[in-house]
């Protein structure tokens, strides 16, 4: 595979509208969601995809492109923001774990893959 001769910046204007997207609407939808139903609720996967889509119809609807670059930002953003979220375990199982100071451990009670 060769490498692109020339590299855009992902980072734009649209993605900060995303970030703002996510912190309004989607992540207090996943944290209601958590009180609601409880550690099973995990919109992770579906947060990512609803942004992008949402931003790829806006986009289309308004003539304008949505670069490759732009959709990484927001797949990995809503990600990050998904995870600070960490609804996988319950408040005082989180003050536990989070007391002990073992990054390893903390990934592991919110359900992510332990480091080596």
């Amino acid at each position: 595979m060769e490498p692109p001769e020339e590299f855009a910046d992902g980072f734009t204007w649209k993605t900060v509208v995303g970030a703002v997207f996510l912190a309004l609407l989607i992540m207090p939808g996943s944290m209601y969601l958590a009180l609601v139903v409880g550690p099973e609720a995990n919109m992770q996967s579906a947060a990512r995809w609803v942004t992008i889509i949402l931003f790829a119809e806006i986009s289309r609807r308004s003539f304008r492109e949505l670069k490759m670059q732009e959709i990484y930002v927001f797949y990995f953003m809503a990600g990050i923001a998904m995870m600070a979220i960490c609804p996988s375990i319950r408040p005082i199982d989180k003050a536990k774990v989070m007391r002990t100071g073992d990054p390893a451990v903390i990934l592991l009670a919110c359900g992510h893959a332990a480091l080596p």
